[in-house]
């Protein structure tokens, strides 16, 4: 069967990469329990912020299904290299910013950034295309403008955090997060059907993802479930906002 890579060590750098996928959102509610994003919303605009959470939630479970496992290198030198730089970025973030949950809260953070940003590249080109209409575009870049304004308002403790670095550190942190958010885009618009081409590597990846799909599937599930669960515990409690 194509695609299948046996060694352990791809075993164990893919893996892994689900994991730190799987654990991202759970973190990174564990991390806005403790430090509220900005000012507490009216009634109205929590809602709305359910809503725009909901679906993008969504959005993310979707993007890293398909990003994070069916088009994960195929080698195992690709494999490390993904995997240990994600770790690098993490580390980078942690040392900065002295918080692990922070780090994690800011690979959420740039990856919602870069799913708004790969909507708003669709929407045009997906006119352009001849795939949909210029009214369903102008109704889903106004979805996205909310979203947007979402996640403005959770990057509160972001803007808190790199006002006490030096400038280069802060240089340093913004860089790294730029970095991310536009491999992640360019990883978005590449399987998209506007950005698919001919790929000779398609029944590998296939047979790949054939044999991780349940777990990732399992995996994605879970993340989600852990990150709601600790919201609403968060929001029984009244614990956001404390240290």
């Amino acid at each position: 069967m194509p695609g299948l890579n046996r060694s352990p060590l791809y075993r164990w750098a893919k893996g892994l990469w689900l994991l730190m996928q799987g654990l991202l959102l759970p973190l990174m509610v564990l991390y806005l329990t403790r430090e509220s994003p900005g000012p507490t919303p009216s009634v109205v605009l929590r809602a709305l912020l359910w809503v725009v959470g909901a679906f993008f939630l969504i959005l993310w479970l979707m993007a890293h299904a398909v990003l994070s496992m069916a088009r994960f290198p195929l080698t195992t030198r690709g494999a490390l290299r993904l995997t240990l730089g994600h770790v690098f970025t993490f580390l980078v973030s942690w040392v900065l910013f002295g918080l692990p949950l922070f780090a994690a809260y800011i690979t959420c953070v740039t990856t919602l950034v870069s799913l708004i940003i790969c909507g708003f590249l669709l929407a045009p080109a997906a006119v352009k295309a001849g795939l949909t209409s210029r009214r369903n575009a102008l109704w889903a870049s106004l979805v996205l403008l909310a979203g947007a304004a979402g996640v403005a308002w959770l990057t509160g403790p972001l803007w808190r955090e790199l006002s006490r670095l030096e400038w280069w550190q802060a240089g340093v942190s913004l860089s790294v997060m730029a970095g991310s958010v536009w491999s992640t885009v360019r990883g978005l618009w590449r399987v998209t059907t506007l950005g698919a081409t001919a790929d000779p590597d398609s029944r590998a990846y296939d047979a790949e993802w054939e044999r991780w799909a349940a777990p990732t599937i399992i995996t994605l599930i879970l993340s989600a479930t852990a990150a709601i669960a600790l919201g609403g515990i968060s929001q029984a409690w009244g614990g956001g906002g404390n240290r």
